[in-house]
This record gives C-alpha cells, structure tokens and sequence, in this order.
C-alpha cells in the first residue's frame, strides 16, 4: 500500500503542471482587434485628419501610407494610446492610410491586424470634388441561414464638411469585407 502512493503524487504534479502550461501558453496567444471607424477627411489647407476609435488593451497606435514610388505601405507614425487623431503632413494629392495598434509589455510589441484601407484627398472648401462623407445602405442589418444570400445595396454619399451641396465624390467606389469570412463571405 505505500508503493502506491508516490506514484499517485507523481501522476497528480504531472497533470497539475500540464494544465499550467495550457493556461500559461492561451494567455501569451492574446490579441488584439483591428482597429475599426476609421476615417480619413480633409482639413485645413492641404492635410488630412484621421480618426479611429479606441482598442482596449492598446499601448499605441502605428500609422501605415502607401507610397506609389515603392508601391507599398510605409510606417508614417506612431502614436501613443490616448491619441485617436492624427493630421497629416502638406499635401495636395490623393492618400491611402491604414492604421494597426500595438501592445507593449517589456521590449516586446504585439500587433493587431491592420485596419481597412481609408484613401482620401486633401481639398479647400467650396470644392466641385469632395472625399466620401457617409454610406447610405439599404438595409442596417442582415440575419442568414446557411448558404442564403441577401444583396445589399449602397450610395455613397459627398462628405458635408464640402460647404458645397453641388459637390461630387471623386471616388464612388465601395469596398465589401467581412469581418470573419469563415461565417460568411462578402463580394
């Protein structure tokens, strides 16, 4: 009867230090989200605003433009986790933004996915061609079953900050995403 003690301890610290190793590993794999309502809109002469909302868990914000020279995205800015705004150097030209948050413990960073891309142009008031405002969207939500499709249609919409009611959006393009494909599929 005492032989089979030990072996009864030996297997009970095996088992406890297996399930500390599982708890220890999911709590290293968090992450955290994209950041989502991001927007980009002209202000003051020549610049753009971006804004964003909040990621819980966030140490910072990291600001990615594309550059047609390179044709990718370059790190423009990092910004810290108060900050939800940011303005954009002089510019007259068409910009294309996305924005990625980070979580620093130690030395180390974790990063989010990056957000939707937002492209706008910079532009004086009273302008004829103005950034996307709003989309407006004919139905706010939509419940499916299994392999059910539903079309959604959209306008897009000139922004208001125009000052001028004539004003046409220079891009009328809308991009379809989900945020997770495997449930369903957006084209």
């Amino acid at each position: 009867m005492n032989q089979l003690k030990p072996s009864l301890v030996l297997c009970f610290i095996t088992l406890t230090t297996g399930m500390f190793a599982t708890s220890y590993s999911q709590a290293k794999s968090i992450s955290l989200p994209a950041p989502v309502k991001v927007r980009a809109k002209s202000c003051q002469e020549k610049r753009l605003k971006l804004t964003w909302k909040k990621v819980k868990g966030a140490s910072g914000y990291q600001i990615y433009q594309y550059k047609a020279k390179v044709k990718k995205f370059v790190k423009t800015a990092s910004v810290g986790e108060k900050t939800l705004l940011w303005k954009s150097a002089k510019t007259s030209k068409k910009q294309t933004f996305k924005i990625r948050a980070y979580k620093k413990k130690g030395s180390k960073k974790t990063y989010s996915p990056f957000s939707y891309e937002v492209t706008a142009i910079p532009y004086k008031k009273m302008a004829k061609k103005v950034n996307a405002g709003r989309v407006k969207v004919s139905r706010s939500s939509v419940s499916l079953s299994s392999y059910e499709e539903k079309k959604v249609s959209a306008q897009v919409k000139p922004s208001h900050h125009a000052g001028n009611k004539k004003a046409k959006v220079y891009d009328k393009t809308i991009r379809w995403s989900s945020t997770n494909p495997s449930v369903a599929k957006v084209d």
